[in-house]
């Protein structure tokens, strides 16, 4: 798990579509070890967290990949909506794209 959460942290698209690929997953133990590092990973930096998501949307091949992202996404944009606007708390690069993507 310590390697999968290092991995995360890095920045690797291959292991955050796997983490999102694992919240999907039909196994509830897989389920909450996904939910887990993806809690850690947004205390860490929501930025990151956010940057993927968007990176996922408009980069995966997987269909279903690219759905939970959005899904997810406006989960996170809910929770700046009802702290502060977007524009805010991301840097301007993410939230240009933040505003492309939510259109």
């Amino acid at each position: 798990m310590e390697a999968s959460y290092q991995a995360l942290l890095s920045g690797d698209a291959a292991a955050f579509e796997a983490l999102i690929q694992q919240l999907m997953s039909a196994d509830n133990e897989a389920r909450k070890q996904a939910e887990s590092l993806l809690d850690q990973l947004k205390q860490h930096s929501t930025d990151l967290v956010v940057g993927n998501l968007m990176r996922l949307m408009r980069q995966s091949q997987n269909p279903a990949s690219r759905d939970m992202g959005a899904v997810m996404l406006r989960k996170v944009s809910d929770v700046f909506n009802d702290r502060m606007s977007c524009s805010d708390y991301l840097p301007s690069g993410i939230s240009v794209k933040y505003h492309t993507c939510r259109l």
